[in-house]
């Protein structure tokens, strides 16, 4: 046990020093260094609970790393044995700009929650967008579940090349969309291009009709500065009243990061990120906003479930 916390010690006074930003679940991940590096995840299906009303997650550490598996392995992307298990490659350590690349407690517990709704509605036969996909864990969680068409999106092509190759590696690459999508810009002209545009993760009109069709959105911890969280917010409004399907639902998955925070005279623990994603959220007209259980243990993550309940805008499935 000592020597694990010498590790993580060892890696995050790294990353303090570097200037690097280190997601917490890659602590103790020194033996493959800083890089990029393969992890194996293993979520199990279904909500089950213990005596007390616990959910029980059936994860197991192996080899110093996350590796969280069940008795029985299954193939990457495969679900059987009671478990959705997938292979990810990440990077462990990034400058902030690059953090998409990592993966963070958020999205493990969208796909605890895409996992345990398995024998429900979600996902099986829906079409998912996934924002700020970063790795692509939790759009490819969804559709190694069952979705008709993943669409994960991101600002970054790098984020993007990464998640499409972590698609086939997992055998859902047919099922996966890879499109660009910047919060910061506006919506319409990304989603409709020229019809002379052409790129790689460029949006198509049969991209836009499915997006029409889209009802549930996904978003894990994308609320990290608070400018950004401003613009996720506006974004999640506008794909809500005018571009996903009247029903959809979005799932933000937020950790509480907790830090030291100058507050008037003196310092006091908070949270800041997450209390301007909560401030962005309750300030934008028409939306509705709920908290879920998240069904992940021993991270301070939050779901929220946000609705659309304003007047109802012009949708592109209305014009297509």
């Amino acid at each position: 046990m000592a020597d694990d916390e010498e590790e993580e010690d060892s890696c995050s006074e790294y990353a303090d020093k570097s200037g690097l930003v280190l997601s917490e679940i890659h602590f103790g991940k020194t033996r493959s260094g800083l890089g990029t590096t393969q992890t194996t995840w293993s979520f199990p299906l279904n909500e089950r609970y213990d005596s007390d009303g616990d959910l029980v997650l059936d994860r197991k550490g192996k080899n110093k790393r996350y590796y969280y598996d069940d008795e029985d392995e299954n193939e990457s992307g495969e679900v059987g044995g009671g478990n959705i298990t997938l292979r990810v490659d990440h990077e462990n350590a990034t400058v902030l700009e690059r953090v998409g690349l990592q993966v963070w407690a958020g999205g493990l517990a969208l796909c605890d929650w895409l996992a345990s709704k398995s024998e429900g509605s979600s996902p099986r036969g829906e079409v998912v967008l996934d924002l700020g996909c970063g790795t692509g864990l939790q759009g490819i969680a969804a559709a190694a579940l069952g979705c008709d068409a993943a669409l994960l999106t991101d600002a970054s092509e790098e984020a993007l090349a990464l998640a499409e190759q972590n698609a086939e590696a997992n055998g859902v690459q047919r099922a996966c969309f890879f499109r660009l999508l910047d919060w910061t810009r506006p919506l319409r002209p990304q989603l409709e291009p020229e019809k002379s545009s052409s790129g790689r993760f460029l949006w198509t009109p049969q991209d836009a009709l499915a997006l029409s069709r889209a009802t549930l959105i996904l978003a894990g911890d994308c609320a990290y500065e608070d400018g950004l969280t401003a613009h996720l917010v506006r974004t999640l409004k506008e794909l809500l009243s005018q571009f996903c399907h009247p029903q959809a639902v979005a799932l933000v998955a937020a950790e509480k990061r907790w830090n030291f925070e100058r507050r008037g005279p003196g310092f006091e623990v908070g949270a800041s990120a997450y209390d301007q994603l909560v401030r962005c959220l309750a300030g934008a007209v028409g939306l509705e906003v709920e908290e879920e259980e998240a069904p992940v243990s021993g991270a301070d993550v939050v779901l929220l479930r946000v609705r659309w309940r304003g007047e109802q805008s012009e949708r592109t499935c209305d014009r297509t």
